[in-house]
C-alpha cells in the first residue's frame, strides 16, 4: 500500500511555521493606507494620530473580497502593529472561553450533559463564590448555556467566572497554546481573587431534570506557572492597590489575562471563516456550535432571551457597540446591519473587534481597534476618558470604514444568505 502522508518531520516543520504564522501577525508594509485614511477623515482626532504611542492605538482593518464561488479572500491592514505593547483585554477574553467551554462540553461526552444543563457550583477554596441561582434566567436556573449568553451578549463578569471555573486555568491555557496563541494568558477571575486563589476553581454539580446529580466535576488547582508573554507589562505612573492607597509606581499586569488584539481578531476571524484554517487549528465544535456563538456575538440584548427587565437601563441596544455606535444611548441598530463583535473595557483601555455585515448592501469586514485613554497616568482610580476620547473616536472610526467599504468597487459582492438566516431561519 503506498503511504502518502507526510514524514514526520516535515508535519512538525509545518505546524511550526504555521503557528508562526498566527501568532505574529504578519508585516504587510501597510500602515500607510490607514494612517492617510484617518488623516483625511478624522482631522477632529488629530492630537491622537499625532501622538499614538501615549494613547497605544493600534487598528487592523480586513478587506473581504469574495471570488466567484463566495469564498472569501482576506487583506489585512495594521496600522501600529505592536505585538510587544501591553493592553488590557478586559471582557474579549469571554469569547475564547465561550468557545473552549463548548469544546469542553463535546469532550466530555457525558449523556445528559450539554450546555443547557442545569449546574451548580460549590465554594472550596477562599474567594470562590457557590453558585446555585442565576438571576438573567427566567427560571433562575444556572446553566453554561445561560453563562456564555451572558458573557457574550451582556459582557457580564459572573458569567465569565463561572466559565473560568468550569474550564479551569491550567486547561484554557494549554488549549490556547495548542491553537497557536503562545502570546497569551488567562490567569484570572473578574473578582478580587488573589493569584493563588485563582488557581482554584470551583468543583461543579450537573443536575437531570429531576435534580439528581448526573455528573460531578472535581474542584482543581493549576500548579503550572507561566512566564510573562512579553517584556514590558507595567502601564502607567501609579496606581490605587486593594486598600485605595496611592502606590507611586506603575501596575505590574503580568500576573493578570493578556490577549493582543491581533490574536482576538484571528479568534473572531476563525469564527466567523473556519474554512480558512487547517483543520488542527480550527475549534472542536460542530457547525452549529459556531453558528450558535456567532449568533450570540450580534444579537441585542433584548433579543438574547435573558431577564434584563430589573437592569434594562444599564443593557441598552449598543451597549457593546463601540465601534460603530460609541457611547449613544437612543440608537437602534437597521435590521439589515449586524455585527458580530466582543468588547473590553478597563483600566483605561477600550477594545472592540467585529465582523460588519450589511445585508441590504452586500458589504462586510473586520475592523478590530483598542485605545488607551488615562491622562493621569494613574490605574485603577476610574478616571479614564472613555466618554469624551476613547469611544467617540471608536465610533467615528468605524464610520470611516464603512463608509470607505460602500464606496469600494468590487468584483464580485458576498451572498451573506447564510449570516442572515442565523437571526431569520
Amino acid at each position: 500500500m503506498n503511504d502518502k502522508r507526510l514524514p514526520a518531520w516535515l508535519t512538525i516543520l509545518f505546524c511550526l511555521v504555521f503557528q508562526n504564522i498566527i501568532a505574529q501577525p504578519p508585516d504587510n508594509g501597510e500602515n500607510d493606507f490607514l494612517l492617510a485614511l484617518m488623516r483625511n477623515k478624522l482631522p477632529k482626532f488629530g492630537y491622537i494620530l499625532d501622538n499614538p504611542s501615549k494613547y497605544r492605538l493600534q487598528i487592523i482593518y480586513t478587506k473581504i473580497d469574495r471570488d466567484e464561488k463566495n469564498l472569501p479572500v482576506l487583506t489585512t491592514y495594521y496600522y501600529r502593529k505592536r505585538p510587544n505593547e501591553f493592553i488590557s483585554p478586559a471582557s474579549m477574553v469571554k469569547l475564547p472561553l465561550s468557545i473552549l467551554t463548548l469544546e469542553r462540553i463535546k469532550s466530555m461526552n457525558v449523556p445528559g450533559v450539554d450546555r443547557y444543563t442545569r449546574f451548580s457550583t460549590d465554594s472550596n477554596f477562599r474567594c470562590q463564590v457557590a453558585t446555585t441561582k442565576d438571576p438573567f434566567a427566567f427560571d433562575s436556573i444556572p446553566t453554561l448555556s445561560g453563562s456564555i449568553t451572558e458573557a457574550l451578549v451582556l459582557s457580564n463578569n459572573n458569567a465569565y467566572n463561572r466559565l473560568y471555573e468550569f474550564l479551569g486555568q491550567m486547561e484554557i491555557n494549554r488549549r490556547m497554546r495548542e491553537l497557536g496563541y503562545l502570546h497569551s494568558q488567562v490567569l484570572q477571575r473578574f473578582s478580587l481573587c488573589d493569584t493563588m486563589e485563582n488557581r482554584h476553581t470551583n468543583s461543579f454539580s450537573f443536575y437531570d431534570k429531576k435534580g439528581t446529580i448526573i455528573y460531578w466535576q472535581v474542584n482543581r488547582f493549576n500548579p503550572e506557572t507561566y512566564p510573562k508573554p512579553i517584556k514590558n507589562m507595567v502601564v502607567g505612573k501609579k496606581y490605587l492597590d486593594e486598600h485605595d492607597r496611592i502606590v507611586q509606581r506603575g501596575m505590574d499586569f503580568s500576573r493578570k489575562n493578556y490577549l493582543p488584539l491581533y490574536q482576538v481578531d484571528d479568534i473572531l476571524k476563525r469564527v466567523i471563516f473556519p474554512g480558512l484554517y487547517p483543520e488542527n487549528k480550527r475549534f472542536r465544535v460542530s457547525p452549529g456550535d459556531l453558528d450558535y456563538i456567532r449568533r450570540l456575538l450580534a444579537l441585542r440584548p433584548a433579543e438574547a432571551g435573558i431577564n434584563i427587565i430589573p437592569v434594562k437601563k444599564e443593557y441598552w441596544e449598543t451597549v457593546t457597540n463601540y465601534l460603530f455606535y460609541g457611547a449613544e444611548k437612543e440608537t437602534i441598530i437597521p435590521e439589515n446591519i449586524r455585527i458580530f463583535n466582543i468588547v473590553g473595557q478597563s483600566f483605561g483601555f477600550l477594545s472592540d473587534c467585529a465582523y460588519y455585515a450589511d445585508f441590504s448592501n452586500r458589504i462586510e469586514f473586520f475592523l478590530s481597534a483598542t485605545i488607551y485613554v488615562n491622562s493621569n497616568n494613574t490605574i485603577n482610580d476610574g478616571i479614564y476618558e472613555y466618554k469624551s476620547i476613547g469611544l467617540p473616536f471608536l465610533k467615528k472610526l468605524g464610520e470611516v470604514i464603512c463608509d470607505y467599504e460602500l464606496r469600494r468597487q468590487v468584483k464580485q459582492r458576498p451572498n451573506l444568505s447564510e449570516m442572515e438566516k442565523l437571526f431569520n431561519p
